[in-house]
């Protein structure tokens, strides 16, 4: 293996205080720089990426053993870093994993629940007292999977029509991402740098069944939802150089921009802010609901995302170890700031749920009528909206209703052949306000029929 992985004991010991001594006469912006250019390369990089998006891990799907193959490989690198463990507790010692259990999307069987882990590697902050604020740089290490199992994607086919390939590697979405947060984490350890406060490397388990790790992350912290400052996402980061990586929510926090354009100058990169709110699309909007400043480091969309051809050998490793160095100027500057990072709330309304249009096969479990669908609450964030209507996860959300100028509300019933544009028309009308203050949602539980009341608020 190349990179930090083919260092020599004796080596480890010496290239960390060479550079220790090397670095004393420099500012710490360029310490940072000088740091990231001799251990975040493309060589670096490569190795987890390589080996995680072999057909071994079997695509990584949310709850299934490749995933947890996937998820034991990245807790050994963070153990032999030294990170800390901050997981679950298992016979009186600490691990590397928080497991819980989510309802898949398009689940084999109707309603069946998987069990899936975030892996999580604490490293303590230098200073006395700001080393009780945490900062999280997190990422999704979970695929597409392969046929036979619940289909997160929705699966795009193979370009090529004749391709027998039945496992979606899911590389760049996101092992890229995890790779370079892995070598932020050597980076950091392995280089001299000694941030004030602490960071926590965070891997998150079943995003692609609606953010279900990262949810359940900030339902049960392993450390005071109060010490966590900010939060750092990364996704799909390992392709298009020639197009700016963007850096989205960043309204969660009035430092963010700042922020971004040192890192910028510090790191000679080019990444550019894009979509100013958070949206619940990936692992950083739990947070941001949570009112935590959290953003996402975003590459381009590419043609390859969600297609077994999303392979290691289509990623640009140096376009990988490119986002990993900015993203590491960013952490340094959050983790070493002098004052708090503050939460900035958002005017868009966060309804702090999250829902996904039921399976034909589900609807046929609830004995529901021909055409009629529901959506399958799958999300809950504590003390947010939802939760306070009385929202509960695995509620089937039948219909709502909409005021009309003259007569009693329309009833809207979700009907099994819903598109996912419509869908997201009807979220966009809501959260724009077209609904009012609040929406009267009809859902089955348990075989009961209830009506609950949506307050649509930030």
């Amino acid at each position: 293996m190349t990179g930090f992985c083919s260092f020599a004991p004796r080596r480890s010991i010496v290239v960390p205080i060479a550079c220790l001594l090397g670095c004393a006469a420099l500012s710490p912006a360029q310490q940072t720089k000088s740091v990231a250019e001799r251990y975040l390369t493309a060589d670096a990089v490569k190795p987890a990426i390589v080996e995680l998006a072999s057909d071994r891990y079997e695509g990584r799907g949310g709850g299934y053993p490749g995933e947890k193959r996937a998820a034991e490989y990245l807790a050994t690198r963070y153990a032999e870093l030294g990170l800390q463990p901050a997981g679950d507790r298992r016979h009186g010692h600490a691990t590397y994993f928080q497991e819980f259990s989510f309802y898949p999307h398009a689940p084999i069987r109707p309603w069946e629940q998987r069990r899936s882990r975030n892996v999580l590697a604490f490293l303590e902050g230098s200073d006395p007292v700001l080393k009780n604020e945490i900062v999280v740089i997190g990422a999704h290490y979970d695929g597409q999977g392969r046929l036979g199992q619940a289909d997160a994607g929705p699966r795009l086919p193979p370009r090529e029509a004749n391709s027998k390939d039945d496992i979606w590697n899911s590389a760049n979405d996101n092992l890229s991402s995890c790779s370079a947060i892995l070598a932020i984490a050597r980076t950091i350890t392995s280089g001299g740098l000694r941030p004030k406060r602490s960071i926590l490397f965070a891997a998150f388990g079943a995003e692609e069944h609606e953010i279900a790790g990262s949810i359940f992350y900030v339902n049960h912290p392993p450390f005071e939802l109060s010490r966590h400052v900010a939060m750092m996402n990364l996704e799909c980061i390992g392709k298009a150089p020639e197009k700016p990586l963007t850096l989205s929510a960043f309204m969660t926090g009035g430092f963010w921009s700042a922020t971004m354009k040192e890192a910028n100058l510090e790191m000679g990169t080019h990444v550019q802010a894009n979509i100013p709110v958070p949206i619940p699309d990936s692992d950083h909007y739990p947070f941001a609901s949570a009112r935590i400043a959290a953003i996402v480091l975003s590459g381009q969309t590419d043609a390859e995302r969600h297609r077994p051809t999303d392979t290691a050998d289509r990623i640009d490793f140096a376009r990988t170890a490119e986002a990993a160095r900015f993203a590491l100027s960013m952490l340094i500057s959050l983790a070493d700031r002098p004052e708090r990072p503050r939460f900035n709330q958002s005017p868009m309304p966060d309804l702090g749920m999250t829902a996904d249009l039921a399976t034909p096969a589900e609807c046929d479990a609830l004995h529901l009528g021909r055409g009629q669908g529901c959506l399958r609450v799958t999300g809950i964030l504590r003390n947010r909206p939802g939760e306070k209507a009385g929202f509960q996860i695995a509620d089937a959300m039948l219909g709502y209703y909409t005021d009309r100028a003259i007569g009693p509300p329309q009833y809207h019933a979700i009907r099994r052949d819903m598109k996912l544009a419509e869908l997201q028309a009807i979220m966009e009308a809501m959260l724009r306000g077209k609904f009012g203050r609040q929406m009267r949602a009809s859902i089955l539980r348990n075989g009961q029929k209830l009506d609950l009341v949506l307050p649509i608020t930030p």
